[in-house]
Formats: structure tokens, C-alpha cells, sequence
């Protein structure tokens, strides 16, 4: 029953401490480096009840609007490689130990290049070509650019 509720309330925050400000529900949607904010005052809706259905109305027509969420790690601050989802691996042989270049995506996908074999820089080519290839069959076309995020705000009718 914990988790009807919290799906209920989804993408949506309450505001009740400040009463200069009023009392109110706010939706807050982030997709690919826009915020969509809106604000439902209880004031202007009946009440709290009716504040709270007409934030989870809009809630749910954004959602069938936007694009859905990508499941995809885009960017990480720990990366030093500077291709996500690439890394380099060594695995101890018998007396020696191979190195390899490993691509991960989505859905415990791998594919891994010797280093030993096909030089480093093949294999770091091969690896990166064999990431964006998965992604693409996942349906992830192009992944997005980091500048700063941005607010966008829909006016309220």
C-alpha cells in the first residue's frame, strides 16, 4: 500500500512552511537537462485535496508528453577515460597478464578487446564503436550534451 502512495506522489513535492508563500503542491519533471516546474496553490484549487489532483493531472499529461527517461549512464565525474561506459581491464595469465578494453551498456550488455592482440588503440576504438552500436539498437540515437541545466516553465492557463 507504502508503495500506491509513493507512486501517487511521483514527481511531486508539498509546500506548507512557509504562509507568506501559501500552501500548495509543486510538480517537478526533469528530462534530458530541463526541469519542468509547475505550482498548485491550495488556494486557487478548493483546498489541499483538489490542489493535489489537479498536480497529479498535470503530472501525468507531462509524462505522456515528454520523452521517456534515458536508462543510460550519459556522464560521470569519476570517469578519466573521458568514454563512458569504456574502461580498461587486466586479467593474470600463466606467468603474463592480458590486458583488455571493456564496453558495458544497459541490460548486462559487455564486449571486450585485447589490448595484447589488436594494440590499445584498436582495441579502444573497437570498444567505444561496439557501445555506441548497442546503444543505438536500445534506441538511444544520440546522447545528450552537458551544458548548464536549464529551467523551463509551463504558465498555467
Amino acid at each position: 500500500m507504502k508503495s500506491d502512495r509513493r507512486k501517487s506522489l511521483q514527481n511531486i513535492a508539498r509546500h506548507d512552511h512557509d504562509p507568506l508563500k501559501g500552501f500548495g503542491w509543486e510538480v517537478i519533471v526533469s528530462r534530458r537537462g530541463l526541469y519542468h516546474r509547475e505550482y498548485f496553490s491550495d488556494s486557487h484549487h478548493g483546498g489541499k485535496a483538489g490542489a493535489l489532483a489537479a498536480a497529479q493531472l498535470y503530472r501525468d499529461e507531462l509524462l505522456a508528453w515528454l520523452p521517456r527517461r534515458l536508462p543510460v549512464k550519459t556522464r560521470n565525474t569519476r570517469n578519466t577515460s573521458g568514454a563512458v561506459g569504456v574502461c580498461v581491464a587486466a586479467k593474470p595469465r600463466k606467468g603474463w597478464t592480458a590486458t583488455y578494453v571493456v564496453a558495458h551498456w544497459p541490460g548486462e550488455g559487455t564486449a571486450s578487446f585485447s589490448a595484447d592482440k589488436l594494440g590499445f588503440k584498436e582495441a579502444w576504438r573497437r570498444a567505444i564503436a561496439a557501445r555506441k552500436k548497442a546503444l543505438a539498437a536500445l534506441g538511444v540515437t544520440k546522447l545528450p550534451a552537458f551544458p548548464p541545466k536549464r529551467q523551463t516553465r509551463r504558465k498555467s492557463a
